[in-house]
């Protein structure tokens, strides 16, 4: 099924009778807190304030990896993704709550209906679109959806556009369970000019009331007009507070003639007790989606030594003293090393006898960072992925009580719901 396929549905509202339906129709929609990536939480994060301070800004490192923050870098990325996220899913989550009117096709219409689009420092609304949300129950629980907008004052039909769509197949608990959604930032850009977002957020996700487990692929994604990013962030929270979070973006780490490296920057984080960041950084190419299946192709960026290309990457791992109120998140011990394709990173540390580039601390990692109890949300990365699509799972995130979400859309019109009987749909509780 095709986004489009809800369009018409705004036109058809009936007045029917809908005893029964409200609940079931107005949980069916995934909200903000269900969908965001998190390390610790925070105003960094685009997420609710907390005691973190905000980390120092990534530096450019010299010949070899340096004390760069690979923190900073994962929580910029995530406060962008969430920004837009809660932009266009706040909308959502205002339609519902207005109440919806039934359609043909057991649907129910919501809106349509003026609503923010851009606020001020002060958060006062300086930008507006018209909105509407069709909900369909396609059957038992599962749901699918659209968001459409078009600008204000118009009463065309002809002029909304889809800026969010997806599925969900709903838990115990409203909002909840197994689905996929894609945005449209491209969409809400033409329908309000003064919102400076464009390109596409792609996700899968598995979220119960306090768990979650997503996958986001981002497509020319920028939430302000520069420097558009096609990327992964792959991430997860489990019942118990346990975070992990993967981010893969494009930066100029070393120093060399050939572009920007391939940052595969990881968060991990027990509250209270440890936080970890482990890193990969590497050459790569990007990945040509008009071949079936896509391939890298291209030249290839990066000053990472080795022959050819790929034949070498630095994997950096640091571990974190656990933030006081009041007190910033600080570095206890970080080091490198300089490892060979195949290996992964574990295989990396052990061929050279744990013994890297130590950029803070003294000692080992041993004597700074291991715990007695060394939880699989704290695990190394298993491999060393070559370009910035790859959103396989991260250690944890289908561990006790997780569940491995559905891969992202392949697109914006990728966002049918799956037929009966699809393995993976049994949603977390």
């Amino acid at each position: 099924m095709k986004t489009t396929t809800l369009l018409g549905a705004a036109a058809m509202a009936l007045a029917l009778t809908a005893c029964g339906q409200k609940n079931d129709f107005s949980g069916a929609t995934p909200d903000v807190a269900g969908l965001t990536l998190e390390v610790e939480g925070g105003t960094a994060e685009g997420l609710p304030l907390s005691t973190m301070s905000p980390a120092a800004p990534e530096a450019a490192l010299a010949a070899t990896p340096g004390g760069g923050d690979e923190l900073a870098t994962i929580r910029t990325g995530l406060k962008a993704l969430n920004g837009e996220l809660r932009r266009v899913m706040e909308r959502v989550e205002e339609a519902v709550q207005s109440g919806g009117t039934p359609a043909v096709g057991n649907r129910m219409i919501y809106g349509p209906a003026d609503r923010c689009v851009l606020k001020d420092a002060g958060g006062a609304c300086t930008a507006l679109a018209n909105f509407v949300l069709g909900v369909k129950r396609e059957r038992d629980q599962v749901f699918s959806w659209l968001l459409e907008a078009r600008p204000v004052g118009s009463t065309s039909q002809a002029d909304f556009r889809p800026v969010a769509a997806g599925w969900l197949a709903r838990g115990a608990h409203l909002h909840r369970g197994v689905g996929r959604l894609a945005l449209n930032l491209r969409n809400l850009k033409a329908v309000q000019p003064a919102y400076a977002g464009d390109g596409f957020l792609l996700a899968g996700f598995a979220n119960g009331p306090v768990a979650k487990s997503l996958r986001y692929r981002l497509v020319e994604f920028t939430p302000d007009g520069s420097n558009p990013l096609t990327a992964v962030f792959v991430g997860m929270k489990n019942g118990a507070g346990r975070r992990r979070v993967r981010v893969a973006t494009p930066q100029e780490l070393l120093a060399g003639p050939n572009g920007p490296e391939l940052l595969l920057a990881r968060a991990a984080w027990l509250p209270g007790v440890a936080g970890r960041t482990f890193s990969i950084v590497t050459n790569w190419k990007r990945l040509d989606r008009t071949a079936s299946p896509p391939v890298l192709a291209g030249p290839a960026f990066g000053d990472v030594p080795g022959t050819p290309w790929y034949a070498s990457y630095y994997f950096g791992r640091a571990c974190y003293a656990p933030a006081t109120a009041g007190a910033p998140l600080t570095v206890k011990f970080k080091e490198w090393y300089l490892c060979d394709r195949p290996e992964a990173p574990a295989a990396c540390v052990i061929r050279q006898g744990g013994a890297g580039t130590v950029i803070t601390g003294t000692g080992t990692w041993a004597d700074n960072c291991a715990l007695a109890d060394e939880p699989p949300e704290l695990a190394a990365p298993g491999d060393a992925g070559e370009h910035p699509e790859d959103d396989s799972a991260e250690p944890g995130m289908s561990g006790t009580g997780m569940q491995l979400p559905p891969g992202p859309p392949a697109d914006p019109d990728d966002t049918g719901a799956p037929p009966a009987g699809t393995p993976g749909m049994s949603p977390m509780m």
